[in-house]
């Protein structure tokens, strides 16, 4: 059921404000939308926050599909469309990508400026969390 809270909602609503933001014409209604349509989308934006710590629980395959569908339908320069997405869902997989993403980051950290050890222990810890 689609309920004005539901997730379906909001990406129907964000699908078509969205293509007007591209195109800088977030005050006018678009595709229909009704003002009010307009501001919970702009309230869903405002009221977002990045996610650091994840759940263990694997993902749904009816969401990880509309997930995906979303990122598939997001607007893109030239309607390019050149998205590669990749889906991970083996544990070990992740924690060996988090492993060299963090240890790159060190390299990096390292070739920028010289840290001191305490600064070098805090990047190490956060490979091994």
């Amino acid at each position: 059921m689609e309920t004005k809270t539901s997730r379906r909602y909001f990406l129907k609503v964000s699908a078509g404000i969205g293509s007007g933001l591209a195109f800088g014409i977030a005050n006018v209604d678009v595709r229909g939308q009704t003002e009010k349509e307009t501001e919970y989308f702009f309230q869903v934006i405002k009221n977002r926050r990045s996610v650091r710590k994840f759940k263990t629980a694997p993902i749904p395959e009816k969401h990880l599909l509309k997930i995906l569908d979303a990122a598939r339908l997001a607007p893109t320069a030239g309607n390019q469309q050149p998205l590669k997405l990749v889906v991970i869902q083996d544990s070990a997989k992740i924690d060996e990508l988090k492993y060299e993403c963090i240890s790159n980051s060190i390299k990096g950290f390292k070739k920028g400026k010289k840290p001191n050890q305490q600064e070098l222990e805090q990047q190490k810890k956060k490979v091994e969390d």
